[in-house]
């Protein structure tokens, strides 16, 4: 006869086998879109949709990026996900999306984008490690990945409406995790991270592969 201990096996029941990370959890509430008229703080729901909303902009200029600059027509791409997004963020984004979409048109990072070989947008991914008892899935989405001459290049799209310095601060763990994401997908090589603010205006070098 086997020996059975309820209160063990409740324990055993009880207790995590397993658990999963997201390399943003910890910027969970961070992130500050731009406010509205007076500056007055969003809440967490309209936050998520302008957030939202941004990311789609991004992804809609990107599908157009072989076109030449002067064909690409921003406005149209920011009608349409404005309509799609509703009262609330349109009267926050209206203003100012087609400014944000041509200041990423005019930097270097949209050259090397129209010129990629590969580009992927929106990508969620889900790595799983064992850490003890506990098999640890980490998962998240990457905004846009390409790739180029160099590698692949990973950028995340950020809304806050902060200093060059709090961004770094603030985000740099995530893009590490990204990078060391999709290097694991990706073996043997190891991508560029980089912030786009739409605060700023322009991109923020996080993480460049070692010089061979």
């Amino acid at each position: 006869e086997e020996r059975f201990d309820p209160a063990q096996r409740i324990r055993e029941l009880s207790r995590s086998t397993w658990r999963v990370e997201r390399p943003s959890d910890a910027e969970e509430g961070l992130e500050t879109p731009e406010p509205a008229t007076g500056g007055e703080s969003r809440p967490g729901n309209e936050a998520r949709a302008l957030g939202t909303a941004w990311h789609t902009l991004f992804e809609a200029l990107a599908a157009k990026r072989k076109l030449p600059i002067k064909e690409i027509d921003t406005r149209a791409i920011v009608r349409e996900v404005l309509e799609a997004s509703g009262p609330v963020v349109a009267a926050v984004l209206e203003t100012q999306a087609e400014g944000r979409l041509e200041a990423f048109m005019a930097s270097p990072l949209w050259k090397e984008l129209a010129a990629a070989e590969r580009v992927l947008t929106e990508v969620p991914f889900s790595l799983a490690r064992e850490d003890g008892d506990e098999t640890v899935l980490r998962s998240g989405i990457v905004d846009l990945a390409f790739l180029g001459k160099g590698g692949w290049t990973i950028v995340d799209y950020k809304s806050d409406r902060a200093s060059e310095a709090t961004l770094r601060n603030r985000h740099a763990s995530q893009i590490q995790a990204y990078v060391d994401a999709w290097g694991s997908l990706f073996s043997g090589q190891r991508p560029r991270g980089f912030i786009w603010s739409t605060h700023l205006d322009r991109a923020l070098s996080i993480i460049e592969p070692p010089i061979p």
